[in-house]
């Protein structure tokens, strides 16, 4: 796995190939909740405004929408792969 010609890795290009790519996609609160590795870090997440969420207008006990890049771009990395 070589770098191009930027100093960049084929991972990294992965990486934000996938970011660009889920903008306009949502995720549900539980989903982001796995993702992020617990309702805790995504409360943190949102209070420091790195993860933004919106709640669609129209009934009142509609679900919490994710922006899927910003929760990607935290998602910690497993061990098992480092």
């Amino acid at each position: 796995m070589g770098l191009d010609r930027f100093g960049r890795s084929e991972s990294e290009i992965r990486f934000k190939s996938l970011l660009v790519r889920l903008h306009g996609v949502e995720f549900s609160w539980s989903l982001s909740v796995k993702l992020l590795g617990g309702e805790k870090r995504l409360r943190s997440l949102l209070e420091k405004g790195k993860i933004h969420a919106t709640k669609r207008a129209g009934a009142q006990n509609t679900m919490w929408r994710f922006n899927a890049a910003e929760v990607v771009a935290y998602v910690k990395p497993d061990r098992k792969f480092l």
